[in-house]
Formats: C-alpha cells, structure tokens, sequence
C-alpha cells in the first residue's frame, strides 16, 4: 500500500495461468480486496465547469486484479486508478471495510458541500489531492473495523502470495 504511486487499472500486469491447487488454495484461505479507486485526473460535469469532479469508489474483490475493470472497460475517455489495495480474511470483513469507507467518503462530500456523483461515485474534489486524505479515512475505517470486528488483519499482496504457496506446499506433502 504506497500512496505514493497509484496503479493504473489499464496497467495491471496479466496474472499466470494458476495451477488448480493455486486456484482451490485460494478459495481455501478466503482472502478478499477492498479498493478505493478513483479517476486519474478530475472530470468535467458540463462544458463549462472549471473545477470538475474526482469520482472515487469503494470495491471488494476476490482477486485485486479485477478492481476497477468494469469501469475502465466502459470509461475509454478517463483511467481508473487504484488508490489503495487492502486484503483482509474474507468477505464479511471486506463488507465492513467497504461500509465504513464508503461512510467516511459520504461524511467528508457532504460536510464540503459538494454534490453527489451518480451511483456509487463520491465526489472527491472538495477534499484535495488524494495523499492529503487517503490515510487519514483508512486509517478512521480500519480502527472502526478492528473495534467491531474479531480477527480483523490487513494482508498485504505478498503475505497472500506467500499464503497460497504454503497452502500449495502443505497440501502436496499431505496428497504423497
């Protein structure tokens, strides 16, 4: 999770064909996403706005490389970037994450005044450049989720890789 250096969805490397014990691992350990994604630049709203709109939105995946596809195939004119990659246990904790991000966005939009976007976009551009408050309301969502969630854990993409292999592993030793 670097703030640093948001990921274009368009850019995603391809992922290898998995072997079906990587696939069955995978579904074994359960492991979801959850996205804030956003625009890589603010859109316009009509012809003649000046200032624009930055569409950020909340996802859960089963796998993070499917994050923000279904816009980016339907948007040819603007690119989709993930913001932040979160993996957690499952899907009920990514449900919660999801909730409490998408409340902080709704909070944030509305107590600046602006207005909402359609569907599951907020408004971002109220709020400044995405490293200003990115942290700040994931931090906020993830102490909410560790307060009314047991088990709650942030994994990183290498921790689940490194997971799978060893679900991989453990499962040989145990089929010879």
């Amino acid at each position: 999770m670097n703030p640093s250096s948001p990921e274009f969805v368009d850019e995603t490397p391809r992922r290898a064909r998995r072997a079906a014990q990587e696939v069955e691992a995978e579904e074994r350990l359960g492991h979801h996403w959850v996205t804030v994604l956003a625009t890589a630049r603010p859109l316009p709203r009509d012809f003649n706005d000046n200032r624009g709109a930055l569409p950020v939105w909340v996802e859960v995946n089963a796998d993070w490389r499917q994050s923000g596809a279904a816009f980016d195939l339907q948007q040819p004119l603007a690119r989709a970037v993930r913001l932040v990659v979160v993996g957690v246990p499952t899907r009920t904790h990514a449900a919660r994450l999801k909730a409490e991000l998408d409340t902080a966005l709704c909070g944030r939009e509305r107590a600046g005044e602006a207005t909402e976007l359609r569907h599951r976009f907020r408004n971002a551009i109220d709020l400044g450049p995405p490293e200003t408050w990115l942290w700040t309301l994931l931090q906020d969502a993830l102490v909410a989720c560790e307060l009314s969630l047991r088990g709650f854990e942030i994994i990183s993409r290498a921790e689940h890789d490194a997971a799978v292999a060893a679900e991989v592993a453990r499962r040989g030793r145990k089929g010879r």
